[in-house]
């Protein structure tokens, strides 16, 4: 009987973190954020979990030998409960407070990205006014105008958040199909991503579009 439960737990656990692993990856940056939670949260639980099973061994090998009937160890409904709880806890923080992702890569809007030149500034205007969400992650995507050339390969990108009109979080030397995140704590109208083309040819020319584009908490 106690075989047989353990190994329920054991198949169920296994279940449980091969999905909660899948749906991280595909949660992108906001995915590291809620495993650094997760990771703290169970292992602290793991902790508790070791500690109670310690105790009771110890207390077990004290005790002179009974042939009454074996119960199962109160440690394993305290440390089911725990679990119980605290996956609870979990689930129920991310369904208050943690919103679910929007999707806005057809929404954000992006000016003076057609055949960009060395030095020409676009503008990634982000939905919402104020955006829905606290951060904003997006991949930038430069293709060839034309046929013939390659000026993607040497291509870099500059990129500032712009905040009611304020120039913040500056960062150069970003590859194209790099994935960047922007804090939008304080925005009281409006946010902007602002893209400098940066290459070696002056010559060279690029369209500049979004792969993904999503708000989230």
């Amino acid at each position: 009987m106690r075989s047989g439960l353990v190994a329920t737990i054991v198949l169920a656990c296994i279940a449980g973190v091969s999905f909660l692993t899948a749906w991280l990856i595909t949660m992108g940056s906001k995915g590291g954020e809620l495993a650094d939670i997760l990771s703290t949260s169970l292992g602290a639980l793991s902790l508790l979990v070791t500690a109670l099973s310690f105790s009771f061994n110890v207390r077990e090998r004290r005790r002179p030998e009974r042939h009454a009937k074996v119960h199962r160890p109160r440690w394993m409904w305290v440390s089911a409960a725990l679990l119980t709880t605290a996956l609870a806890g979990v689930a129920g923080y991310f369904w208050i407070f943690v919103k679910s992702d929007i999707p806005v890569t057809d929404r954000a809007q992006i000016t003076d990205g057609a055949r960009m030149k060395v030095g020409v500034e676009a503008a990634i205007h982000i939905p919402g006014d104020p955006p829905d969400r606290r951060y904003f992650a997006f991949v930038p995507a430069l293709t060839n105008p034309t046929a013939v050339g390659d000026c993607v390969g040497s291509a870099r990108l500059k990129i500032a958040l712009t905040i009611d009109g304020r120039r913040t979080q500056q960062q150069t030397g970003v590859l194209p199909q790099q994935e960047i995140t922007m804090d939008l704590d304080g925005v009281a109208r409006e946010a902007k991503v602002l893209v400098v083309l940066d290459m070696q040819d002056p010559a060279c020319e690029v369209d500049l579009s979004l792969t993904e584009a999503v708000l989230y908490n």
